[in-house]
């Protein structure tokens, strides 16, 4: 099994139960209100994909893990007509230029291995004037011990801890390999940079999000050219 197929088993059970992810949802699903057809590039176990189709939303989710993808399936089920799933590489996507309304990257950066590539594919299938959404890990040393220290708090008064303790070993040690990641990543220190450097306009990064400095939250569109004269 993939790193990214151990740290899922637990993932729902673990970040469905967490206060500051949920809040992340929404912040995505408050910043995509008016996107009719979203791109959510990196979808993971489907719970931002979920909240997206219950708000009545098409969505278009990928993820290079296939096996991932049929958790999202089943989890979207009842809501399958507005929902298309693809194995995809969210670095090389196969849909046409100006595709999508709105997209969405939920703490998929700082994993991708090309990080202008990732975003220049975002913008390249938005609309003009279509929105992109991201949450990304801040590169800080200690920010394992910060946020784990903040969900064995809620799990505890949860009772979902010490229950699931076996379950939580297994989260953190796949935990720490996605931490030394972050910690070694350029991207998210570039992160705005390389946003405003691809094309990216009316750029908000939002310093009172759930995890304060130790996440980006950005907003921005990709701007409406004028038409050209025929």
């Amino acid at each position: 099994m993939t790193h990214w197929g151990r740290h899922f088993e637990s993932y729902d059970l673990f970040m469905n139960s967490f206060s500051k992810y949920q809040k992340t949802i929404k912040f995505h699903i408050l910043h995509h209100q008016k996107s009719k057809i979203i791109l959510d590039n990196g979808c993971g176990t489907g719970n931002l994909t979920l909240a997206l189709l219950l708000k009545k939303h098409r969505v278009i989710a990928i993820d290079p893990e296939p096996k991932i993808l049929d958790v999202v399936k089943i989890k979207c089920k009842d809501n399958a007509s507005n929902l298309k799933l693809e194995n995809m590489d969210g670095q090389n996507l196969k849909y046409p230029n100006n595709t999508f309304d709105g997209a969405s990257s939920m703490f998929v950066i700082p994993f991708v291995k090309a990080n202008k590539k990732y975003l220049s594919e975002i913008f390249r299938v938005l609309k003009p004037g279509g929105k992109a959404v991201i949450s990304a890990w801040a590169p800080k040393k200690d920010i394992m011990t910060r946020i784990t220290k903040d969900m064995e708090r809620e799990f505890k008064n949860k009772k979902i801890l010490p229950k699931y303790g076996d379950n939580w070993k297994e989260f953190l040690k796949t935990s720490k390999i996605n931490s030394k990641n972050v910690i070694l990543s350029y991207n998210t220190i570039n992160l705005e940079s390389d946003i405003k450097e691809i094309g990216f306009i009316r750029i908000n990064k939002y310093l009172k999000n759930p995890y304060k400095n130790y996440a980006l939250f950005i907003t921005c569109r990709k701007p409406i050219y004028p038409k050209t004269l025929s």
